[in-house]
């Protein structure tokens, strides 16, 4: 099983990979057969990682409560996975294996919560900024890192830092594509801000059955329920940045978690 789950997840992202190298080559067969009448153009890549959000949360999953119009229009338009499943429970060794294609235990102090990932270790977007990509990311990369834990690298593994998906875009000349990193820190814990007790009513949550239903696990629930809704509509600027850049239609969306709801046994 182990070593299913590593082929599967290595294989999806060397298919992101060999896309975004092969295109130029494919578009160019394309032309020569006067199939298309411009060159195609090698796709930009946007990864979204939510901050603990469970499975299910979500308008177009089984709970129904949580308003996420944005993630909702993506599994439209896309591709939906019901069986894909996060590598480990723990934000580093997730987030590792994402950005490696490779299993947790394989990545040495990578399996480690606030261990760094060395550079012998390839990440995409490395490979693409190889290959002539613009990369950057915001906010949470691989991490939770202490100051000064590289592995060596010069930046995060996600790569670079940069102000947002904006600014990267606004400094990558038309033809050259970009490889961008959204971190994003909901629905991570504490939910101190005020505005997210206001977004749901607790007796309106669905409480799952591994947990109690009692009125503080409600209210509970009901933050989080808030702060996944934040998520999904912090993922909704990136996807205004692309419309108005006109970089939507041909820019790989990836919208993913690094592991489930912040609750006991969840």
């Amino acid at each position: 099983m182990h070593k299913q789950l590593h082929s599967m997840k290595k294989t999806f992202f060397q298919s992101i990979v060999y896309a975004c190298l092969l295109l130029p080559t494919l578009s160019k067969i394309h032309a020569e057969e006067k199939i298309v009448n411009k060159e195609m153009r090698r796709p930009n890549v946007l990864l979204v990682i939510a901050d603990d959000w469970g499975w299910g949360h979500a308008g177009v999953y089984v709970d129904r409560g949580v308003r996420t119009p944005n993630f909702d229009r993506i599994a439209r338009e896309g591709a939906l996975f019901n069986r894909a499943y996060s590598a480990a429970p723990t934000c580093t060794a997730s987030r590792a294996s994402l950005l490696t294609g490779q299993m947790f235990y394989r990545l040495e102090e990578a399996a480690h919560l606030h261990g760094p990932l060395d550079k012998k270790f390839a990440v995409y977007p490395d490979l693409l900024e190889s290959a002539g990509y613009a990369i950057g990311c915001k906010d949470k990369g691989l991490g939770p890192l202490p100051p000064g834990v590289t592995g060596g690298r010069e930046h995060n593994p996600a790569g670079p830092a940069v102000e947002d998906l904006g600014a990267l875009i606004e400094q990558t000349p038309q033809d050259k594509p970009f490889c961008f990193w959204q971190g994003s820190n909901f629905p991570h814990r504490p939910y101190t801000a005020a505005w997210l007790a206001k977004a749901f009513s607790p007796d309106k949550v669905t409480i799952p059955s591994f947990l109690p239903d009692v009125p503080e696990v409600r209210q509970d629930v009901a933050l989080y329920y808030a702060a996944v809704q934040a998520f999904d509509h912090e993922f909704g600027k990136q996807l205004q940045l692309l419309e108005k850049s006109g970089r939507l239609d041909d820019t790989i969306i990836v919208v993913t978690s690094d592991n489930g709801m912040p609750f006991p046994r969840a």
